[in-house]
């Protein structure tokens, strides 16, 4: 990086004129590699006062930076530049400032709201919060609107799983007014913008519908495998038919085009099926958590088998779906039947948990045992980034739970009712 600096200030010294592209690597290194947001605003300033106007992908290197810092002043004071330079603004930036502006917290919104210093001690009450979001996302919305920036699923993906996660009751109207808007447009809801949904109505505490989006995840990821199987069949009778050496080299390249397609989309993963199961248990709803198990081990069933047609390097190309189940489901299904009350299916669970010896740490000669393992941190699912931000990839990482809430409730019934 610091040769690659020389050479810029020689060429600027000779008199040259760097190139739009010149400034991008440059301020892709500094921001993203060097992790120095004052040089790359410098060297925005230089291309601005040389080329009297912004590189399109320059602003949306520094948008995402600032984002990923948490500093939504920053990216908006860039954001703004696109206006200022009447550059229309492509989907993927604005999708990450309203990511941005839903991620923000109370003393972030109080910031970019230029509080006063004086207040600051006094949280902003949660509606206060709520309101100056939507007025955010919805400054944002117009501006796409206004500026024809086609809305794609990481947009809807965004603004469902955002309004879905605003204070029960307060966003549902939103949420709801942005499903009607994507069953009216041509945009194919993908398993990125169904975990948003099933996300979203959790978090609202509609657990049917949640059930529904899942069961729609499920049947999704079938067709996916389906529609892959018969696109392998397609291109293996096309090739039987001996077209010119040209032909067979670009069917070849459309072919490793699709494979490279479906590696980058989303795939299921255990996290919805984990994330209902414990939505259940809260409401004391056991034989829906076992539904719902059921649910998760009839698609990894349909899994292995669809990987049995698969040759040994098709199976390495696909994205890995594991959705058997592990120590996470087995700690789930323990605190739904501790929650019942129903012992004997608690030890039919802690005898398959000493069973397996890759499940260690859950292993147990008495309940303190099991309390122990129970407080170690164990992040079954990570946050909303996939969904909300490149979508590329497993959903089985898409929110975080709180695993000290789920820790202490199994301390809590072990130590008033302890396994016999």
């Amino acid at each position: 990086m610091h040769a690659a600096l020389e050479l810029f200030y020689d060429l600027v010294r000779r008199g040259g004129t760097p190139t739009f592209e010149t400034y991008h690597s440059l301020i892709v290194g500094m921001s993203v590699f060097k992790n120095d947001m004052e040089a790359a605003e410098l060297l925005l300033d230089h291309m601005l006062v040389t080329k009297k106007r912004p590189y399109v992908q320059v602003l949306h290197v520094m948008i995402r930076e600032y984002t990923r810092r948490r500093d939504f002043r920053a990216a908006e004071r860039i954001f703004g530049m696109l206006k200022e330079y009447r550059i229309k603004p492509k989907a993927i930036t604005c999708n990450m400032m309203l990511k941005a502006a839903f991620d923000m917290s109370p003393l972030e919104a109080e910031d970019v709201m230029g509080r006063p210093k004086r207040h600051q001690d006094r949280a902003l009450a949660g509606d206060a919060v709520t309101v100056f979001k939507r007025a955010k996302v919805q400054k944002l919305l117009a501006y796409m609107r206004h500026n024809k920036v086609d809305f794609d699923q990481v947009t809807y993906s965004t603004l469902i799983y955002g309004f879905g996660h605003f204070p029960r009751g307060e966003g549902y109207p939103d949420m709801k007014r942005t499903m009607v808007e994507l069953s009216q447009s041509q945009i194919e809801p993908n398993l990125a913008v169904l975990s948003s949904l099933l996300f979203a109505h959790l978090q609202q505490g509609k657990l049917n519908r949640a059930e529904v989006f899942l069961d729609q995840m499920v049947g999704l990821s079938r067709q996916e495998q389906q529609d892959y199987s018969m696109s392998k069949s397609d291109y293996a009778k096309e090739f039987q038919q001996r077209p010119s050496p040209f032909r067979i080299l670009f069917q070849r390249k459309t072919h490793h085009e699709q494979q490279q397609q479906q590696q980058e989309r989303a795939v299921l993963g255990k996290g919805p099926f984990h994330a209902i199961m414990l939505a259940l248990i809260e409401h004391g709803d056991i034989s829906g958590m076992e539904r719902v198990l059921d649910k998760m081990m009839a698609a990894a069933e349909d899994n292995h088998k669809y990987l049995l047609t698969l040759t040994p390097v098709e199976v390495k190309r696909r994205p890995v779906i594991d959705l058997k189940a592990d120590e996470h489901t087995a700690k789930i299904l323990l605190l739904g039947y501790l929650t019942a009350r129903d012992f004997a299916k608690a030890e039919l669970v802690q005898a398959q948990i000493n069973a397996r010896p890759e499940w260690a740490h859950l292993h147990q000669a008495s309940p303190l045992v099991l309390q122990d393992a129970a407080t170690k941190p164990a992040v079954l699912l990570t946050d909303q980034d996939s969904v909300l931000g490149e979508l590329e990839g497993e959903l089985d990482d898409n929110i975080e739970i709180d695993v000290t809430t789920l820790s202490a409730k199994l301390r809590g019934l072990m130590k008033s009712a302890p396994l016999p």
